[in-house]
Formats: structure tokens, sequence, C-alpha cells
């Protein structure tokens, strides 16, 4: 839930999101584990940690096994900002920037719809040429890397940077699953612990993926 975008813009949950709610709702109730890992749009909910809503679980982190034994820290991401964030002047110029590109992203992909031309982002056309905001994702991804390492771990899902990337990099697994917002990208595991990033925008497409460590059996 991003409480900040919607408080600051005045906006609401619209149909679609509700049917993703009630959706995942219903799977919860079915006995499918579902936990919520807030982030630092939806900070407020970061003091429920530990509790359940509705049938949720509320985490500021989780540890996911997969189904070939490996296990990945989950988190949102922004704890590694005070490692990777510019600071100062920049930093509050770059928030500014993005608000502008992300309305201009929604009025251009208005155009683009009437037109009958599939989804196109331009935030994530326009991150890709700043070579600030490469170096940013860069200390991001190396922040977040370190610290499973430290841990003893195989690798981190995390968001936050709206960067959408599925690696291997010495050994641990760099899952970014990206947004809803910009790249409209998604992270999926089969039952042999096969990683695959989904683009959504247009047609489901897979973007890459990551092969199991070992064969697994799936479920009959």
């Amino acid at each position: 839930f991003d409480l900040w975008w919607m408080t600051r813009f005045r906006t609401r949950f619209g149909r679609a999101e509700r049917r993703v709610i009630q959706r995942l709702d219903q799977l919860s109730r079915a006995g499918t584990e579902v936990i919520y890992i807030p982030g630092n749009h939806d900070a407020p909910i970061r003091g429920w940690s530990g509790q359940l809503l509705a049938h949720w679980k509320i985490r500021r982190r989780a540890i996911h096994s997969m189904a070939d034994g490996r296990r990945l820290l989950v988190t949102h991401g922004d704890e590694f900002d005070a490692q990777v964030r510019l600071g100062g002047f920049k930093e509050n110029l770059g928030e500014w920037l993005y608000e502008a590109i992300l309305s201009g992203n929604r009025w251009a992909n208005r155009l683009r719809t009437a037109l009958g031309l599939p989804y196109w982002s331009l935030a994530c056309f326009l991150k890709r040429q700043s070579q600030t905001a490469e170096a940013f994702i860069d200390r991001f991804r190396a922040a977040t890397l370190a610290d499973v390492r430290q841990r003893g771990l195989d690798g981190v899902i995390c968001g936050h940077v709206h960067r959408a990337e599925l690696r291997e990099i010495d050994g641990l697994i760099y899952a970014n699953d990206g947004d809803w917002v910009e790249s409209l990208t998604a992270l999926t595991e089969d039952h042999c612990g096969r990683l695959s990033l989904v683009n959504c925008a247009n047609l489901p497409l897979v973007l890459n993926q990551l092969e199991p460590l070992r064969e697994v059996v799936a479920p009959v």
C-alpha cells in the first residue's frame, strides 16, 4: 500500500487494486502464507510488525526458503539508504524530478493507449540514461549482497529502487522485483526453485530466469 502516495496526492485504491487485495485475502484465508513487508512509502504499518493484518503476517523482513534449498533475505530495501544515498540538495532534486517523471509517465501512456500502442516506461528509459541513477543502483546492489553474504544467506529479494533485475553475482542471487508503477514487473518461483522475472505490462513476458541449484521433484 503506497500510503505516502495516497496521502500526498489524495488518491485511493481503485478497482484493480481492490481486486488484488481481495485475491490475496482469499489465498490467505485458504491457508496460503501471506507476508506483508512494508516499505518506506507505507512506513506507518511497520509499527504493526510481528502482528496480523486480517490473515496477513506483517514483518520488517523475512527469510524465504526456495524449493531447491537456498535461503533468501526478503526485504523492501530502504534500510540500505544510509549506505547508498547521495544526500543534500542533489537527493532532494532527484526526488522532485522523480515525481515529475512519474506524472509524465502516466500521461504518456494514456496517450499511447489511446493510439493503440503498448505500455512504455518513460521513467525506466530516463533512469538508464542517467549515470547518477546507475551509480546509485550499483551501490544499492552491492550493499544488499554484502548484507546477505554476512548473514550466510544465498541471496536477496528486494525492491525499493524501481529497477527490475535478476542476476547471480559471485554465487549470490540478486532479485529485484521492480515495481508496479514504472516497470510493471513481478518475481516468480516454480516448484523446482526456478526464479523468473516477469514483465506484465502488456502480455506476460519472462525477462530473465535463474535455474534451480539442484533438481527438485515437483509435487503431483
